[in-house]
């Protein structure tokens, strides 16, 4: 089981993936405006457009998921402590004549 969140381990950078990443995303960006140095088409304005907002989508990221995270395990610890149904009570049960 995982250890428990807390400030120390909670924003923590991952280097195989921050670094990795990044480093994928800046040579696309590269790759994309050399393009767009060779040949200005709307293809390769796409291009240098689409590699911007990855970085930044890359930058962002953290930030933005963080606040739902912490509702949606928040949620699902109150969930596991509730029963999954309510108690059934008089309204659902119904006799065997009231069936037939």
């Amino acid at each position: 089981m995982p250890e428990p969140q807390n400030y120390k381990n909670h924003g923590r950078i991952v280097p195989a993936y921050h670094i990795g990443g990044f480093l994928s995303l800046l040579a696309y960006f590269l790759w994309s405006a050399y393009h767009l140095y060779q040949a200005f088409t709307l293809d390769s304005v796409m291009g240098l457009l689409l590699a911007i907002v990855l970085i930044v989508m890359f930058g962002s990221g953290g930030h933005t998921f963080s606040p739902l995270v912490s509702r949606v395990t928040s949620t699902g610890s109150l969930l596991v402590s509730t029963p999954a149904t309510p108690p059934p009570s008089r309204l659902f049960v119904l006799s065997r004549s009231e069936i037939v």
